[in-house]
């Protein structure tokens, strides 16, 4: 099940996915093999719960090749098992002329994402941390969401905001849900969903 991807068939590809063996998967594909990749050690079986979910992708960490892919789950980060980092200063597919897509892969009409989302943020230029978007409940001790304040980074040339709220001063292709509330006017065109 596809949460994020850039790309189309025949061509690289860059996404995070939830796979059969219910874990979570980061891949960069070069259109004939997957070239990076990171999946999680811990596997994610809780259909009801709700997951906060960071991924950090920094390209020009010349240090430590495994830190350039880092996952995160409410708060904590994630052990890779399987981990093949990017090659160092590599440009990926996002922030390219090729179409993004959440909640489905950008090939064939399958891999759709079977869940709900609520407020996605996407950060263009910088790898920032989950506090960025969550805290801890000093009460419950539960991750919580919290508003990102871009004191911690702004949010770069292509960065957008879903907070997925009907809009109904908005109209067209740009209507709705797929509203880019970060004001960088980035919006996603929608398919086949309804805000309710």
């Amino acid at each position: 099940q596809a949460i994020f991807e850039a790309g189309t068939v025949g061509v690289n590809s860059l996404g995070l996915q939830k796979i059969s063996t219910h874990k979570l998967q980061f891949f960069i594909y070069n259109g004939s093999s997957v070239t990076a990749e990171a999946e999680t050690a811990a596997v994610f079986r809780d259909y009801a719960a709700f997951y906060h979910i960071v991924v950090a992708v920094d390209t020009t960490d010349s240090t430590t090749p495994a830190d350039r892919i880092k996952i995160y789950v409410n708060g904590v980060r994630q052990t890779i098992e399987t981990s093949t980092p990017p090659s160092l200063n590599l440009d990926t597919n996002i922030n390219t002329a090729i179409p993004h897509y959440l909640g489905r892969a950008g090939f064939g009409t399958y891999s759709y994402w079977d869940g709900y989302m609520a407020d996605v943020y996407f950060i263009d230029g910088t790898a920032l941390t989950p506090t960025s978007f969550a805290e801890e409940d000093e009460t419950t001790g539960q991750w919580k969401p919290i508003e990102y304040d871009t004191a911690d980074g702004a949010y770069g040339t292509n960065g957008f905001h879903l907070d997925f709220k009907e809009d109904s001063a908005t109209s067209g292709s740009n209507a709705g849900i797929g509203k880019d509330v970060s004001g960088n006017g980035n919006y996603l065109n929608t398919t086949n969903l309804a805000a309710s």
